[in-house]
């Protein structure tokens, strides 16, 4: 289970005010991963125009902080998207950032 990836999220784009729902396509979940750390650093550069240091735990708290946020990743075996919640999501993340650090 590494295939096309669908990452669908509800955003407040103006808290209390404008929702926006969205999506992102990746071609697999490594990339998944790399997405979502460019949409924290994103978020985070509106802010300030110096360089990014931030820890794991901000950036999950950030996808904690947004609405609704879920996956789906393509099946080959079953030729079928697989869902999955944000708890699954920020697991999935937070082994795979911690697994690219101890290679290093």
């Amino acid at each position: 289970m590494n295939g096309h990836t669908i990452l669908l999220m509800k955003m407040d784009l103006h808290p209390g005010r404008i929702e926006s729902r969205v999506y992102f396509e990746y071609a697999s979940l490594n990339e998944l991963v790399e997405g979502l750390c460019s949409i924290y650093e994103s978020s985070r550069q509106s802010h300030k125009k110096t360089r990014l240091n931030y820890s794991l735990g901000e950036l999950i708290r950030y996808f904690e902080s947004i609405p609704e946020v879920g996956v789906l990743v393509y099946n080959s075996r079953t030729k079928s998207y697989d869902p999955h919640n944000k708890a699954w999501i920020l697991d999935f993340v937070q082994r795979s950032l911690v697994n690219k650090v101890n290679i290093k």
